[in-house]
């Protein structure tokens, strides 16, 4: 029997769940696209990467390839991102950010959100435009030093 705090058994209502989410570091010549985030709940004007929830029944690379494709309007093929980094924040619910890079899509980045996104721009990836969401930034400069785990705000 798993045991939570003082001895009590630990049910499917007390266990910890944490939110997954798959983010896209597009690449091309040193250059990161990112979006601007706009009419949202969090970090409106700040710029971050393309990025989106798993939903039930997918796989988090299927969640990278159908934000992808909603976001931007670009297909990956799977064959063609690669794990890059994975973040546990403590936020408010708990989270896991699984980011992924990626060279080669089909299509070019647009705006297909403009109800949540006002800006789509390509930035050397070190010199990153401001204000920029601060687990983005902090899970790009862990990437760039070849860092594939990183925690936040514990």
């Amino acid at each position: 029997m798993n045991l939570d705090q003082g001895n009590a058994p630990r049910t499917a209502a007390t266990r910890h769940r944490v939110i997954a989410e798959a983010h896209l570091v597009a690449l091309d010549s040193g250059r990161v696209l990112l979006t601007r985030r706009c009419n949202t709940a969090y970090g409106n004007g700040h710029w971050h990467l393309p990025s989106g929830h798993l939903e039930p029944g997918e796989s988090i690379t299927a969640t990278l390839i159908r934000e992808a494709k909603e976001e931007l309007g670009i297909t990956l093929a799977e064959d063609s991102i690669e794990f890059a980094h994975v973040m546990h924040r403590d936020d408010d619910a708990g989270r896991m950010g699984f980011f992924w890079t990626a060279a080669e899509w089909e299509g070019t980045p647009a705006i297909l959100e403009p109800d949540k996104c006002d800006g789509l721009d390509w930035f050397l990836i070190d010199r990153l435009p401001e204000p920029m969401i601060d687990y983005h930034q902090q899970a790009l400069t862990e990437i760039q030093a070849g860092r594939t785990f990183s925690q936040m705000g514990w």
